[in-house]
């Protein structure tokens, strides 16, 4: 068995250690199945992209807990997220799975770093990029957390948007958004 017991906080004497005003909350996150929130993915048409949202996130080279769209003929690939109701959201973390020059040994070389990501979100029926989008990192990196912020939008389906480089595929392990 193995496992944390205890965690000791030192701080400069005088400093108080305050816990979280709340916990942060993952809007996508379904353990249950339940209707919503509900992920579709604009290609493998059908595609089970229930493994987005399921709070497992892991970015090791034997992850099979993932998304791939491979040989997608969309110049822009993108997974879609509705709500029940409106929801206000201002953030997303997208786990990109890919090969990494960083990584011993090679994941995948067929699937690479988007060439970007993006956010919309559905208004009158119109798909509409958010305003005030940054990145972190500035382009998007396999293997890694890529948050976006953007100004918070009040809206019950929001898409992340994937433009992948000329012939190569894309593949993420889950996407967080808050």
């Amino acid at each position: 068995r193995s496992g944390l017991a205890e965690i000791e906080v030192w701080t400069p004497a005088g400093e108080v250690v305050r816990p979280p005003v709340r916990s942060p909350s993952n809007l996508a996150l379904n353990l249950t199945t339940a209707a919503y929130p509900r992920m579709t993915a604009s290609f493998p048409e059908g595609a089970d992209v229930a493994v987005l949202q399921d709070g497992q996130y892991g970015l090791t080279t034997y992850q099979s807990n993932r998304w791939i769209a491979r040989d997608s003929p969309n110049e822009e690939d993108w997974i879609q997220v509705d709500f029940e109701a409106p929801t206000v959201v201002r953030e997303a973390e997208v786990y990109l799975w890919g090969n990494a020059p960083r990584y011993l040994a090679q994941v995948d070389s067929t699937i690479t770093d988007p060439e970007a990501l993006g956010i919309q979100t559905l208004v009158g029926g119109e798909w509409m990029d958010v305003a005030g989008l940054s990145a972190f990192p500035d382009k998007p990196t396999a293997m890694a957390r890529n948050i976006m912020q953007f100004d918070a939008v009040e809206t019950m389906s929001l898409r992340v948007l994937f433009n992948r480089a000329e012939g190569a595929g894309i593949g993420a392990t889950e996407i967080i958004l808050r």
